[in-house]
């Protein structure tokens, strides 16, 4: 009997485990809340519903630029075009390249658009039920599934700080999910609460049409070279009215706030019988290997982790998965994989990983290692080392400032190399890591 699978969201992880699953022989149905596929990289000008007043996840802002370059964010059968020289892209041909791969794989019939999952629980035999609402015409699909892909995103659920007088603010707020063009905040004067990724680019967004741009962080973390012309301030203690307190003492008045603050992991979907818990909103347990619930080994999440190349992640996961569904990689007893998941917890502790973080793959022991733990457990082709390397490089060059001129060639399973400011010769970044006996998927990065 052909096995069903059920996957939660259309984007870049979605859509590679379709891949892997229909390679197999499955039956695949794709639900997708939003009216096209591409998940994170669709854009809007629309907020929290699309111009056809249906319910949007849309977290794109107008003029963003890739942080990571094309060369990290390729699968291994799909490469960019080669008429593409630039290695940091704009959304636009970002979303072009899945919805692309999309069609190579035939996935798009499997998709169901407008369609947002309201439960998922367990039946006996380690199968799943699945409701769903047609957002087009409110009916209810419901149906039962041998196993279950969760790949819905991080993007979702806003984390907005409580500020003191914050709800006083005569202002406009927002957070960086709702932000989309910098020009409707012309001469204003603006704060941007956070200085992650998100919060730098929308500060130099903004920076490009008022020369009043204020950027709270946590300055035992100084951020080096921040735009000149970007004042930066402690963290925020309190609001009143139009005034904005920070924690030096200082006081600025502000038309604008907009938290770059992060999100929330949510399932709203998932019922108490799934075994899930998310800790402090943050922390999404008990899994094996980040992937296999494992109160209910037939369900895995794809994408949890952040701060390494998450493309390669996305495949790496669903191959994982995928190998335990169909008998390469039998799953080891529950209190083995909870043995497992608690010395992996212990050891983020031990490093100094709080529990905010529990999934973020801090330090560039973890990104390595969780590679090769995960292709090494289930017997499967590992990455390459060059996407980890080029990671590294990556993180060094953003912390030197602007960087996204800089042009990446992978050259070997182990070497990559780059150009700077035009220059027609590459620059070789070489690594003599030693690969493995263990195979490299087609000889290529992914």
């Amino acid at each position: 009997m052909t096995m069903k699978v059920a996957i939660i969201g259309a984007g870049p992880g979605g859509l590679v485990s379709a891949k892997y699953c229909v390679a197999e022989g499955y039956s695949v149905d794709i639900f997708e809340q939003n009216g096209s596929i591409g998940g994170v990289w669709v854009y809007s000008d629309y907020v929290d519903f699309d111009e056809d007043g249906f319910p949007l996840q849309a977290a794109m802002y107008k003029g963003l630029r890739t942080n990571v370059p094309k060369e990290l964010m390729e699968y291994s059968d799909f490469p960019y075009p080669k008429e593409i020289q630039a290695s940091y892209l704009p959304a636009e041909e970002v979303l072009r390249y899945f919805n692309n791969y999309a069609d190579k794989h035939k996935l798009r019939s499997l998709v169901k658009l407008r369609t947002r999952v309201t439960e998922v629980s367990p039946l006996e035999g380690e199968r799943w039920f699945v409701k769903a609402l047609n957002l087009e015409d409110n009916s209810v699909l419901c149906g039962t599934y041998d196993a279950i892909i969760i790949a819905n995103g991080h993007h979702a659920e806003k984390i907005i700080p409580n500020i003191p007088g914050k709800e006083t603010f005569t202002g406009t707020q927002l957070h960086s999910k709702d932000f989309r063009k910098a020009k409707i905040f012309q001469d204003k004067k603006c704060l941007v609460v956070g200085m992650g990724l998100s919060g730098q680019d929308v500060s130099k967004l903004l920076l490009a049409v008022t020369d009043k741009v204020f950027a709270s962080y946590k300055m035992d973390n100084k951020i080096a070279n921040l735009p000149q012309n970007l004042i930066e301030k402690p963290c925020v203690s309190r609001i009143e009215g139009s005034q904005v307190f920070f924690e030096d003492g200082t006081a600025e008045e502000m038309d604008v706030i907009i938290y770059c603050t992060g999100y929330k992991y949510c399932f709203p979907f998932l019922t108490n019988d799934c075994g899930i818990v998310v800790d402090s909103s943050k922390w999404v347990r008990p899994l094996y290997k980040e992937i296999v619930n494992i109160e209910h080994p037939t369900m895995c999440f794809i994408g949890l982790q952040f701060n390494l190349p998450v493309i390669a992640m996305f495949d790496l996961q669903a191959r994982f998965f995928v190998s335990t569904l169909n008998g390469h990689f039998p799953l080891p007893s529950k209190s083995a994989m909870y043995e497992d998941y608690e010395k992996q917890i212990a050891n983020k502790r031990k490093l100094g990983i709080p529990l905010k973080h529990t999934h973020g793959m801090m330090l560039k022991e973890l990104r390595k290692g969780y590679y090769e733990d995960v292709a090494t457990t289930a017997n499967i082709a590992r990455i390459p080392p060059v996407i980890i390397n080029m990671f590294e490089k990556i993180l060094e060059d953003r912390n030197k400032g602007e960087y996204r001129h800089i042009v990446y060639k992978i050259v070997s399973d182990s070497k990559f190399r780059m150009v700077l400011n035009g220059e027609k010769d590459f620059k070789p970044i070489v690594n003599d890591n030693k690969l493995s006996n263990s195979n490299i998927i087609n000889g290529r990065h992914l």
